[in-house]
């Protein structure tokens, strides 16, 4: 199974330095204030002239001090917009910080340095999952998705991290992030399946879905299935997965996987896997035979090796998403 299990070895840490270490002097620094900003300030943005739809106070460890204040506006086409305002010697200014932003939550980090960690995108969704997640510490960065790499993490150093992404491709392109970052420092990084979550909303969910669009019926004991179900199974490596469904494989293949070509063995073993760590039934037959059938009928190989890829890499494992595509072309010419 050695060559199998190459199509699944890591591809690499990024080689990325610490975001801390990208932090530049300001000629106007942030200080660090003891109150929040005046309503009248808040409410005073030369942008809008309506009210902000919330505002979310970031806070040092000690829960004394205002480092930075994110505020929102509801726009009329539906969408939002969102602005920082930050503490400076002449006063409060709408201006944000360049690098080394501080958590949204490290005040609540702080005070429970035992409790595992939540990480959400964006501040609406980090306050529902302390509604609703309340074994962990929410926290988030701010924002949004392409700013995620912005924020100081070395709190997060030696905790035991689960992320939850928000229902579309940016979200998870954060998180992914994110967790490569996080692997170096923290204990432990998850990161919950989606699939799970949409299963129970009844199989479908509106892009860019997070905790703040909860059912108002869900309570933390529902919430606390979600999570069971969506991250106990991406702790194994996928070889493990592989191996614990190998007889499954072998009773379709009518022979053991070391006696079948690499291209059959590689795609089963894959979508083995892939079931395997979304948490599904270990008799996965009826999915070989889709498969099966999906590269008879002229499947794109490429675009199932890269979906394949994406939710392996959603549950913490590094794949090489062109090595995966040639076993999936070899299969659907075999089979031709």
């Amino acid at each position: 199974m050695n060559n199998l299990e190459s199509n699944f070895a890591p591809v690499g840490k990024p080689s990325r330095e610490p975001v801390a270490a990208e932090l530049e002097q300001e000629a106007d620094p942030v200080v660090p204030s003891s109150s929040m900003p005046s309503e009248s300030v808040i409410n005073g943005h030369p942008d809008f002239k309506w009210k902000p739809a919330g505002k979310w106070p970031y806070l040092d460890a000690t829960g004394k001090t205002f480092l930075m204040v994110i505020v929102r506006w509801d726009m009329s086409d539906g969408e939002k917009e969102f602005r920082p305002l930050t503490p400076r010697a002449g006063g409060w200014k709408w201006k944000g910080i360049k690098n080394a932003r501080p958590l949204y939550g490290l005040d609540v980090l702080a005070a429970r340095p035992e409790a595992p960690v939540l990480v959400t995108e964006g501040e609406k969704a980090c306050d529902a999952a302390r509604r609703l997640v309340t074994d962990h510490v929410s926290i988030t960065w701010s924002h949004g998705a392409l700013s995620v790499m912005k924020t100081d993490y070395a709190p997060l150093a030696g905790r035991h991290v689960l992320l939850w992404p928000d229902n579309d491709d940016a979200g998870h392109k954060a998180m992914s992030t994110l967790r490569d970052y996080l692997g170096s420092i923290a204990a432990s990084v998850q990161t919950m399946d989606l699939d799970v979550v949409r299963v129970a909303l009844g199989g479908t969910m509106k892009p860019k879905w997070d905790l703040a669009d909860a059912p108002a019926e869900w309570t933390p004991a529902t919430v606390a299935e979600l999570l069971t179900a969506g991250t106990n199974a991406a702790s194994l490596s996928v070889p493990s997965r592989c191996a614990s469904v190998q007889k499954d494989a072998e009773r379709y293949l009518g022979k053991t996987l070391e006696e079948t070509d690499e291209g059959h063995a590689a795609i089963l073993c894959g979508i083995i896997a892939m079931m395997q760590l979304k948490g599904l039934a270990v008799d996965a037959l009826e999915n070989f035979r889709d498969a099966k059938s999906w590269s008879r009928v002229g499947c794109d190989p490429t675009a199932f090796a890269e979906n394949l890829a994406f939710n392996l890499r959603g549950n913490g494992q590094r794949v090489n998403t062109v090595r995966i595509g040639e076993t999936f072309r070899t299969m659907a010419r075999d089979d031709a």
